[in-house]
């Protein structure tokens, strides 16, 4: 059962289902297409159309509010309502999680050097996400392969011309993860696990593919002032970390051992790109969490790691 509640300041909260809506869907992901990389920002989206043919919603009614998604008695969190659109007896609406409100620019008086732990803190409290500036885990949790960093006061003008949200992706990147807002409101940064913690069988799926291919990391590659920097070698495919506001701004003598800690934890890793299907959500799935999928027509088993969720439903 899907239920979501409405609130804004001055309004009676409004609470719909299933049978109120011609169509919905509730999607989280940390990358967009089949390749994998790092420093992802898991950004979770609900979309819907309301059944207002009797006109029993006023204008105004759900601009602006807060929305709160559960699914079959499981929180799915809070989002943020776009301005919907209304024609022909429906209403159109999407909302976002909280991470859309890192879509705002770094405060340019923050002076750097910093550790990586003050720039998250500081991207909340600009963001309003945080009420307070905190570095003892107030409003983040960091799973990372280290939890901090330092980017020294050189090329930090690449920092203060981005957002917040590009500033959190790029050291979401640089620990070895990404980022997302967890069930407590709290920013998180997890790692992409090696570890299985679900099997699955195609019999049980309604609709499995996958890739002919298994890519198996063996190099990690990026640059810094010019120079590139690679560590493994050519026997599998390369990870190629992107973003250069935060490599600029690194402090030398660090940016080749956060660099190792990359690469020792991800060489050797492999997945094969896959998409399926389950007949009912499962909320104990996770995005990072590792999976294999038994294909027991063709006796084979791929794995690999989550990357995407959606749930789809309709009145």
């Amino acid at each position: 059962m899907i239920e979501l509640t409405f609130s804004k300041s001055g309004w009676d909260d409004i609470v719909l289902t299933e049978d109120d809506l011609f169509d919905f869907r509730f999607e989280r992901g940390c990358f967009s297409g089949d390749t994998f990389e790092l420093g992802g920002v898991s950004a979770k989206s609900i979309y819907m159309i309301i059944d207002n043919n009797t006109q029993r919603f006023p204008r105004g009614a759900f601009a602006n509010s807060r929305v709160k998604l559960d699914i079959d008695g499981h929180f799915c969190g809070y989002f943020n309502a776009e301005l919907p659109k209304r024609r022909n007896g429906v209403i159109e609406l999407t909302a976002y999680d909280d991470m859309i409100k890192l879509d705002t620019e770094f405060p340019k008086e923050v002076q750097f050097p910093q550790t990586f732990i003050s720039v998250y803190a500081y991207c909340l409290l600009e963001a309003g996400i945080a009420d307070h500036f905190s570095i003892n885990g107030d409003f983040f949790v960091l799973n990372a392969l280290f939890n901090n960093g330092v980017i020294s006061h050189e090329y930090t003008d690449y920092i203060y011309a981005n957002s917040c949200r590009n500033v959190v992706s790029g050291m979401a990147e640089w620990n070895g993860g990404f980022a997302y807002i967890n069930d407590d409101g709290k920013l998180q940064v997890d790692v992409f696990s090696k570890e299985v913690s679900r099997t699955f069988y195609s019999g049980e799926l309604m609709d499995f593919d996958y890739s002919d291919e298994t890519v198996v990391f063996s190099k990690i590659k990026t640059s810094q002032k010019n120079k590139t920097y690679e560590m493994g070698d050519d026997s599998g495919y390369t990870l190629v970390i992107n973003n250069q506001y935060i490599s600029y701004g690194l402090d030398d003598a660090d940016f080749e051992t956060y660099l190792g800690f990359i690469y020792d934890y991800y060489k050797g890793f492999s997945l094969t790109p896959m998409s399926f299907t389950l007949a009912e959500p499962d909320f104990s799935l996770k995005i990072g969490d590792r999976i294999s999928v038994v294909d027991e027509e063709e006796n084979v088993t791929v794995t690999g790691n989550i990357s995407e969720i959606s749930v789809k439903g309709d009145g």
